[in-house]
C-alpha cells in the first residue's frame, strides 16, 4: 500500500509553476497498525470474558451467605463452579498462547485408548449442546474398543473440544454432527454445523490468533479470539491439518486429520513411551 502526497510549487508572484509528490510505502505501518487493533480488541474481549464469571462468582457467592433454601445453595454452587470452569478455561487458553509465543509449546505421545477420548469428549459436548439447544450427533463406531495408539490424550481432546464447542457455539438452535474414522494410522474427523458460517474474509484469517470476525459476534457468542489458534498449532505439532469449507449463512464443515500409530500392547512393553517434540 502506497501514500501519496502532491504539493503546487509557486513562484514569487504566486504562480503555479509545477507540483511535487511523494510516494511512500505504509504496508508495515498499515500492518502494525491492523495488529496493534486486534490485540487492542482482544484484551478489551478476554477483560470482559474474564469479568463475567468473576460477577457471578462474586455474587452467588454473596447470596450463599444469605441464602437459607438448601434447594437454591445448590443451584448457586453448581453456577459458581461453572464459572469457575469458564475461568479456568481462558486462563488455560492464555497460558497456551504464552507457551507457543515462547516456543515451549509441546506434544506428547504416551499409549492411550482412542475410544476413551471420544466418549469423554461426547459427554462434555452434549452438555454444552443441551445448554444451546443444538442437536449433536456424535458417531465413532467405527473405532475399535480396544485401539490403543500413540499420542497426547489432552491436547487431542483440547483440540476436539474446541471445534465442536466452536460449532456448537455458532449453530445455536440446529445442528451439529461430528464423524470420526480412524484407518491405517490415521484419524480422521468431519465437524459439520448448519449455523452462520462465514465469508472468504473470515476464513483467511480463521487461525490467526486474536482475530474474531466482528465485534457484534465477539459480544453475542463470546470467546478469546485464541482457541482455533492453539488448536492449529497442536495439529502441526502432531504431523496433522485442519481445513475448512464454510459459506456466510450455510453452515461450515471442518476436516480433521492427524497422524497416531498403533502403540504396543500393554504386556508387550514395560512402561509407556514419552515423546516430546
Amino acid at each position: 500500500m502506497t501514500f501519496l502526497s502532491i504539493s503546487a510549487l509557486r513562484d514569487a508572484n504566486d504562480h503555479l509553476i509545477g507540483y511535487v509528490g511523494v510516494f511512500e510505502d505504509i504496508t508495515a505501518f498499515k500492518e502494525r497498525q491492523k495488529a496493534q487493533q486486534m490485540k487492542d480488541e482482544f484484551l478489551a474481549n478476554v477483560s470482559h470474558e474474564l469479568r463475567t464469571p468473576l460477577n457471578a462468582v462474586m455474587g452467588l457467592s454473596a447470596l450463599i451467605e444469605v441464602e437459607s433454601d438448601h434447594e437454591k445453595i445448590k443451584n448457586y454452587a453448581h453456577n459458581i463452579h461453572l464459572s469457575g470452569r469458564h475461568l479456568l478455561d481462558i486462563v488455560n487458553e492464555l497460558l497456551d498462547f504464552s507457551k507457543i509465543q515462547a516456543g515451549k509449546f509441546q506434544i506428547e505421545k504416551t499409549r492411550l485408548p482412542l475410544i476413551k477420548v471420544f466418549k469423554d469428549c461426547h459427554a462434555i459436548l452434549l452438555a454444552l449442546a443441551k445448554e444451546k439447544r443444538v442437536n449433536l450427533r456424535f458417531d465413532y463406531q467405527d473405532i475399535a474398543e480396544d485401539l490403543y495408539v500413540e499420542g497426547d490424550e489432552i491436547r487431542l481432546k483440547q483440540v476436539i473440544n474446541n471445534i465442536a464447542s466452536n460449532a456448537i457455539k455458532f449453530a445455536e438452535g440446529g445442528i451439529v454432527e461430528i464423524i470420526a474414522n480412524y484407518c491405517d494410522g490415521q484419524l480422521s474427523i468431519i465437524f459439520k454445523d448448519n449455523g452462520i458460517g462465514m465469508d472468504v474474509s473470515v476464513l483467511r484469517n480463521l487461525f490467526n490468533p486474536f482475530y474474531q470476525a466482528d465485534g457484534s459476534i465477539t459480544r453475542k457468542f463470546g470467546g478469546t479470539g485464541l482457541g482455533l489458534a492453539i488448536s492449529k498449532n497442536i495439529v502441526d505439532k502432531m504431523g496433522g491439518s485442519i481445513t475448512v469449507e464454510s459459506s456466510a449463512g450455510k453452515g461450515s464443515a471442518f476436516n480433521l486429520s492427524i497422524p497416531l500409530y498403533h502403540a504396543l500392547q500393554k504386556q508387550e512393553q514395560s512402561a509407556d513411551i514419552v515423546i516430546m517434540y
